[in-house]
């Protein structure tokens, strides 16, 4: 993470967020002076803050140095998440956030109006945008609230998802989202470790299929058909992706026993 705040934190990164990652250039990590990544600003800025607050550094070590040293950036990511992170076209003030009780708070007040906007009127899934009542979309991101043990997000949440998986579910694993047919394998793990044990096996063991019916002359992916003869999807463009540091979240479930001491408890 170093070098993400030496970018950062030294000038070489215009924007407000998080930057996304290190340029394209490697192995020399020039980053994007211009300010022109690619745009995840919510996603990255938020991944930030977890990284280093929480699970990666803090809960680890219970080292506040860390926190101290970037605690600048930190807030700097915090405020532009609830300007922008409920509902990208209201402009919220962010003077009065100044302390960690008072961040708690409005993640809280957001998650309830979220809850309102996100799920389906039937109460089955979460929507893929507000607007977009056909679609699904599966919560990967909701693994840290799980993993941290913060008490945002209830219980209902993961249950009405982990029930919701297995209607979808085709046979290399389930989809993303319905736009298109293809999955991730770290998404998928992400939220297989929120799920029931039942709908947890179903990704590990598609996954597991995954693997040992396909083949590939190419490392290993994090992005294939879930349906035909699960191969890089190709539709409405070729893509192939392989040997990405995404990989990582293949460790997820090994984060979990850490937390719980068993591999399959939530």
């Amino acid at each position: 993470m170093d070098p993400l705040y030496q970018n950062q934190e030294g000038g070489f990164y215009p924007n407000e967020y998080s930057m996304h990652d290190l340029g394209t250039h490697f192995p020399n990590a020039t980053g994007h002076v211009e300010g022109d990544d690619e745009y995840m600003p919510v996603k990255e800025s938020g991944n930030m803050i977890l990284m280093s607050g929480a699970y990666a550094y803090y809960k680890s070590s219970s080292n506040t140095t860390y926190l101290r040293l970037h605690y600048p950036k930190l807030q700097q990511f915090a405020s532009y998440l609830i300007e922008f992170s409920l509902n990208p076209g209201n402009q919220l003030s962010t003077d009065d956030f100044a302390d960690a009780a008072k961040y708690s708070s409005t993640a809280t007040s957001f998650y309830q109006q979220w809850e309102t906007l996100a799920i389906a009127p039937e109460g089955t899934h979460t929507l893929l945008s507000y607007q977009w009542r056909s679609y699904y979309s599966l919560l990967y991101n909701i693994y840290p609230a799980l993993l941290l043990n913060l008490s945002i997000i209830p219980d209902s949440l993961y249950e009405m998802q982990s029930s919701f998986c297995p209607s979808v579910s085709q046979i290399f694993g389930v989809p993303l989202d319905n736009r298109h047919s293809y999955a991730k394998s770290d998404e998928s793990l992400w939220v297989a470790a929120t799920c029931s044990p039942e709908t947890r096996r179903l990704f590990v063991n598609a996954l597991g299929y995954w693997l040992n019916a396909t083949s590939t002359d190419k490392p290993f992916t994090d992005l294939f058909e879930t349906i035909g003869e699960g191969g890089y999807p190709v539709s409405p463009t070729p893509i192939s992706l392989g040997a990405r540091p995404v990989a990582g979240s293949l460790l997820l479930l090994g984060a979990r026993k850490r937390e719980t001491g068993d591999w399959w408890l939530r």
